[in-house]
């Protein structure tokens, strides 16, 4: 009797959250490694690089990040998004040169650290401010992107940019 009471409440408080109850189930946020390149963004050079870049996380897979990103200044973006970071670029000279940069540290759009979320699919929209002035202009490398968080493994090859 004590057996079946015990198995009864141990399947019952394991089953309490998990992923059936119709919510993706939470998993750390990954790195997220980007490169941009001189072809898709002419401002993508080695003279531009130590340039801020900012890369969004938002639920809202609708979202145009081309017109949220526009006329707001970057600090500020973070609270459109679930979460964000913001790192610093690098030039990589060698074969496929291009500016690089890492984004392992995660806020939430209070701006308190954020670690996990649920694997859900997510728009990324990134940004680098080649002329540091905290908002997006005209020929600056801009990104947006659709993808499954648990599909990163590790890091979302940030690849496909063009110039806002």
């Amino acid at each position: 009797m004590k057996f079946t009471f015990l198995f009864l409440f141990l399947a019952f408080t394991l089953s309490c959250g998990s992923a059936s109850d119709g919510e993706a189930p939470l998993i750390d946020i990954p790195s997220i490694s980007s490169e941009c390149f001189f072809a898709q963004s002419p401002a993508c050079i080695s003279g531009n690089s130590g340039a801020p870049i900012f890369v969004g996380i938002s639920e809202d897979r609708s979202l145009d990040c081309h017109n949220f990103m526009n006329g707001i200044l970057l600090p500020n973006l973070q609270t459109g998004f679930i979460a964000s970071g913001f790192s610093f670029t690098s030039y990589r000279s060698s074969s496929p040169a291009a500016m690089i940069a890492t984004h392992s540290t995660w806020v939430g759009g209070g701006g308190a650290p954020i670690n996990t979320l649920p694997n859900n699919s997510y728009k990324y929209c990134a940004l680098i401010d080649i002329n540091g002035n905290n908002q997006a202009d005209s020929l600056e490398p801009f990104l947006e992107q659709e993808g499954l968080l648990s599909e990163l493994d590790g890091a979302l090859p940030l690849g496909a940019w063009s110039s806002f």
